[in-house]
């Protein structure tokens, strides 16, 4: 089996909408989420709706721009 995965899920509407396309189309097998990001929320649910398996995008190095962070 080959795993091809789609990074920064969640980062924003673009990238989320881009590698929700792909993996649609068979492209990519998976995603990284990145959380509080300004688009982790609606890409979580969109994750679940459309059954993307996804692990965890590590964030060190970029500022969080979504609205529940810490």
């Amino acid at each position: 089996m080959l795993i091809i995965n789609a990074d920064v899920w969640g980062r924003s509407a673009v990238e989320t909408d881009a590698a929700l396309r792909c993996y649609e189309a068979g492209r990519i097998t998976s995603v990284s989420a990145m959380v509080f990001m300004a688009n982790s929320e609606r890409a979580a649910e969109l994750a679940k709706e459309n059954q993307v398996n996804a692990g965890l995008h590590l964030n060190y190095s970029e500022t969080f721009t979504g609205r529940n962070n810490s």
